[in-house]
């Protein structure tokens, strides 16, 4: 779901409104997630920072930020969740091509369960 300029995530069912480049971020973790359970992206430390900080703004302050997003070494992150926890439903299908390439639109689609609107 879009909503003012910013992109609903749910975990643990709790909601997480994230600006577009920590929507983005956050979708190439995913991706990378598919392909390992290892693997690394570098990405900016000041995105992540930031992502990091909507996940405790919605999860409250205890919340273990590792067990969400793990920090290799020079600017990697990988997403430590499994990927069966992650899903989609129905607003993030329609989002537009210039939101996320159609490709990695299509492989969250297909690999990622659909999660029922709230």
């Amino acid at each position: 779901m879009r909503r003012d300029r910013r992109h609903l995530a749910r975990f643990r069912d709790v909601e997480v409104w994230l600006p577009y480049s920590e929507f983005n971020l956050l979708c190439d973790l995913v991706l990378a997630r598919f392909h390992s359970a290892t693997v690394l992206v570098a990405v900016p430390v000041e995105t992540v920072f930031r992502l990091r900080q909507h996940f405790e703004s919605a999860l409250g302050p205890d919340t273990d930020i590792g067990s969400i997003i793990e920090t290799g070494s020079d600017g990697e992150y990988r997403l430590a969740l499994a990927i069966e926890l992650v899903g989609w439903d129905v607003s993030f299908a329609e989002l537009p091509a210039k939101y996320l390439s159609s490709d990695s639109n299509d492989e969250i689609l297909r690999r990622c369960r659909e999660l029922k609107s709230v």
